[in-house]
């Protein structure tokens, strides 16, 4: 059974989050949404695995508000 789609999440943080991504995509994973900047959190991107597992993938934050 799965949950909204989904069977698990599973959060991967990483200082290459755009790297990580395009090489998960590479390697067969759909691309749920591109790595970008949300407003509030990390810089974050989704990739769902051919299993159905839905992984987010984002850069280490230190919580610190961005500028602007």
């Amino acid at each position: 059974d799965t949950l909204g789609g989904t069977t698990v999440r599973i959060d991967l943080l990483s200082d290459d989050p755009d790297g990580m991504q395009a090489r998960a995509v590479a390697a067969g994973a759909e691309e749920i949404h591109p790595v970008r900047d949300e407003d509030v959190g990390p810089r974050m991107g989704a990739v769902r695995d051919p299993f159905g597992h839905k992984w987010l993938i984002g850069k280490h934050w230190t919580g610190a508000r961005r500028p602007g």
